[in-house]
């Protein structure tokens, strides 16, 4: 108790400094820390979406590479790849609207369908879609696709 006694007002004043120097570092510590761990774990939500949707995007790949000839394919033929496609964007749809409703509505957002090169080429064949459903649907899918792509290249802007 003497010991306290004999210390000056200055020495109080100066540990109350450090007090509250050593209290600022500690808080910035911790605060940082918190931010770090928040910014990962928004990163890794963003990056299971991403995964997410490049799934879906690549499933829907896949239909637009069996895109069938309506000049020489059947008409049942032609009608089952559209309702493939068909189930495909609900589903994805779906899928992304459970995360983001802005994502959905720019998943469903078709552009101008003139703008659209319709020779399709890829998978050893080549033909020109002409007037008709399954050249709407196709349209319909390379739009989706494109903004698929777009979702999966920048999540953070939809999610």
């Amino acid at each position: 108790m003497a010991a306290l006694a004999e210390t000056r007002s200055i020495d109080w004043v100066m540990l109350v400094i450090e007090a509250a120097a050593l209290s600022l570092i500690l808080y910035e510590v911790i605060v940082g820390e918190l931010r770090h761990r928040r910014d990962h774990q928004r990163q890794s939500l963003l990056d299971e979406r991403a995964i997410e949707v490049a799934r879906l995007a690549d499933k829907g790949k896949r239909l637009q590479d069996s895109v069938t000839d309506p000049a020489i394919n059947s008409e049942q033929m032609c009608q089952r790849w559209i309702a493939a496609v068909n189930v495909w964007t609900d589903e994805s749809h779906k899928a992304i609207n459970r995360h983001s409703k802005r994502a959905a509505e720019a998943f469903m957002a078709v552009g101008q369908p003139d703008m659209l090169d319709l020779v399709v080429s890829g998978s050893g064949k080549q033909f020109h879609l002409g007037v008709g459903d399954v050249r709407n649907c196709y349209q319909g899918l390379s739009f989706r696709l494109g903004t698929l792509a777009r979702i999966v290249e920048r999540p953070s802007l939809f999610f």
